[in-house]
C-alpha cells in the first residue's frame, strides 16, 4: 500500500515508465465505514477513497474501472473488503504540458 503522502509521485513514476500505448493494471483497498476490520486485525492503513485511482489517470483512456466487496478470511478471522480496479491505456501521444 502506497502512503496518501506518496501516492501522487509514485503513480506519475508508473505512468511515466509506461510506453505510449501501454497499460497500468491497478487495485486498492477503498475505505468503507461499513466495512471495518476487526480490531485485531486494524493495522491503521490507510486505504484509498472511492475513484481515487481515476483521478490519478484523467489524461490516459480508462479501459475499465469497477469496485467490488468480496469476503476474507485471512489470519482465520472472517471480515469483508473493498478494492477498487482500474485498467489505463497511456494515449499514443503526449498532451501538450500545461
Amino acid at each position: 500500500m502506497i502512503p496518501p503522502r506518496e501516492r501522487t509521485s509514485r503513480i506519475e513514476e508508473f505512468k511515466s515508465w509506461t510506453v505510449p500505448g501501454g497499460i497500468n493494471a491497478l487495485n486498492a483497498f477503498v475505505e468503507k465505514p461499513y466495512l471495518r476490520p476487526p480490531p485485531e486485525m486494524d493495522r491503521g492503513e490507510s486505504r484509498y477513497r472511492s475513484g481515487e485511482l481515476m483521478g490519478y489517470y484523467w489524461d490516459w483512456h480508462i479501459l475499465d474501472a469497477f469496485e467490488v466487496e468480496f469476503d476474507c478470511n485471512s489470519s482465520g478471522v472472517p471480515h469483508r473488503h473493498a478494492m477498487d480496479v482500474l485498467i489505463a491505456r497511456k494515449p499514443m501521444r503526449e498532451s501538450a504540458k500545461r
